[in-house]
């Protein structure tokens, strides 16, 4: 795949600047009431350590920081029906972004969702 920049630069092979941080994890909990019903909830932690693209010049040069992000969900389920959760991404509102790309914050998504039928 190739980006082709708009001043009418060189292409180049996207794939050749995309590095991976040398330490990346993800750990997390998970915690749900038995039978199917009742009170859920997770949390999670990931961790990315500092890493920088291969490209001198382009739109996505530079360093990304290192980062910690945690994430958290709660719900609830009644009569195998109706199930309501609420998810937060990033969960501590740390902003961060990637070079030429707008920053990143805390992300908050409800849902609710009923099963008819059997």
């Amino acid at each position: 795949m190739y980006y082709r920049p708009p001043e009418g630069g060189e292409p180049f092979d996207v794939f050749s600047i995309a590095t991976l941080p040398k330490y990346k994890y993800k750990v997390g909990l998970y915690y749900w009431q038995l039978p199917d019903t009742g009170f859920r909830a997770s949390i999670n932690v990931q961790h990315d350590s500092e890493w920088a693209t291969n490209v001198a010049d382009g739109p996505f040069r530079g360093s990304i920081p290192a980062r910690t992000i945690w994430d958290a969900s709660i719900g609830y389920k009644w009569f195998n029906r109706l199930s309501i959760d609420v998810t937060a991404t990033n969960l501590l509102n740390k902003r961060y972004n990637y070079p030429g790309l707008p920053e990143i914050g805390r992300q908050v998504l409800a849902r609710a969702i009923y099963t008819f039928g059997n």
